[in-house]
């Protein structure tokens, strides 16, 4: 199946090693295997290395994934995992925004496989979010001829307001390895070709380290961010609800910035309990490099959240969505309401909403044990999307 003199070469030097030596064969080192800026050629020259960069631990790969639970890469035998990515997807660029290439090591080769099936079930799952706000399509494509086994997935986006965004996942297994290439680009046509170039260089980079040939140290990743105001951005808190906001009849339980998410440049949070009629609210207020980032974020952040809470994934009972039109706030407010109805129990319900202007984000969860209507989540967002300007116009 391997293509290419070279990868020939290779091969035949790995079938004539004395068995003693391959007994001994040179521990991979997952850090260097992922592509480095320099392998990317041209398409990759102007894109920056990421903070979503480094290592990739188990639960780091479940928080990536649709439907895998806390336990779920420990129990396939994964081990470990690294990935380099440079670039953006959300910038909202015509061309490629973004790469990332990364391997995953697992204790045997078998559990390889099973771990590629896992990831070959999962990505066409992104689709559970249409139903709740996201126009999302994936389809199977033609992967490159590498690995033993492997697969490629297409998945485009469409959000209001935002530019096109679509991305080509190839992953394939070498021995214990699942290694995966992601390419994100205003287009599948834009990143497939750089997707399947890309996965050929990732399974010879591999082959040089299986056998001890790849030189070089890993990439200095980027250092995370600290708490605070977003630099030559606004004090995120001038953009938060205020006690006045619900007459007074709010109390502030916590409030301050925490490090930022992989993808902001800043955040804010807030926590009310009580907050007016809600008997707990929740604001997350993030500051992204560009407007086009918190359009789409907002809206994948809402769904997502609103899959997660109806499917049941945190409190153990399935819940109702049932969405809200809140065209008239503006600020692509988006959201509804989730009902959860415990055995037993009286029934709560969720506000789940999200606005976006310029470049902040606004996530808003709050709940009730009386039923919510649907005036009150558009009044409320209306209260937030009221502050939300107000704060970004100074």
């Amino acid at each position: 199946m391997k293509r290419g003199l070279l990868v020939a070469a290779l091969a035949a030097v790995v079938l004539v090693v004395p068995a003693a030596s391959a007994a001994h064969a040179p521990r991979v080192k997952l850090a260097v295997v992922s592509l480095p800026k320099s392998a990317l050629g041209t398409v990759g020259r102007s894109l920056a290395l990421s903070r979503d960069s480094g290592v990739v631990d188990n639960g780091d790969a479940a928080n990536n994934s649709v439907a895998a639970k806390p336990t779920t890469f420990d129990r396939l035998g994964r081990i470990t995992g690294y990935a380099l990515t440079y670039g953006d997807r959300y910038s909202g660029g015509s061309g490629v925004t973004e790469i990332s290439t990364g391997v995953d090591e697992y204790k045997t080769s078998a559990d390889a496989r099973r771990g590629l099936a896992f990831w070959r079930n999962d990505d066409p799952k992104i689709t559970v979010l249409e139903p709740y706000g996201l126009a999302v399509t994936a389809k199977a494509l033609k992967a490159a001829s590498v690995g033993k086994r492997r697969f490629a997935e297409g998945v485009t986006f469409t959000v209001p307001n935002a530019a096109p965004l679509a991305h080509v996942d190839e992953q394939f297994t070498d021995g214990r390895y699942v290694l995966h290439v992601d390419v994100a680009a205003g287009s599948l046509s834009a990143a497939a070709g750089v997707a399947a170039k890309l996965a050929r260089a990732l399974e010879h980079r591999l082959r040089l380290a299986e056998t001890g040939h790849l030189r070089g140290k890993p990439v200095k990743l980027v250092p995370a961010l600290k708490a605070g105001p977003p630099v030559g951005g606004p004090d995120l808190a001038t953009l938060a609800l205020t006690r006045p906001d619900f007459g007074g009849q709010a109390t502030i339980l916590d409030q301050g910035y925490g490090t930022p998410s992989r993808l902001s440049l800043s955040e804010y949070v807030r926590d009310m309990q009580p907050a007016g009629n809600f008997a707990v609210l929740s604001q997350i207020i993030d500051w992204f490099p560009q407007a086009n980032n918190a359009t789409v974020l907002s809206r994948l952040e809402g769904t997502a959240m609103a899959y997660v809470f109806t499917a049941g994934f945190l409190t153990g009972t399935r819940g109702q969505f049932t969405p809200v039109d809140l065209s008239a706030v503006g600020d692509n407010a988006y959201g509804g309401i989730v009902s959860v109805a415990h055995t037993g129990l009286p029934t709560v319900y969720l506000v789940v909403f999200t606005l976006a202007s310029g470049q902040a984000m606004d996530v808003v969860l709050a709940s009730s044990n009386s039923q919510i209507q649907a005036a009150d989540v558009v009044n409320l967002a209306q209260a937030v999307a009221n502050r939300l300007n107000a704060g970004l116009a100074g």
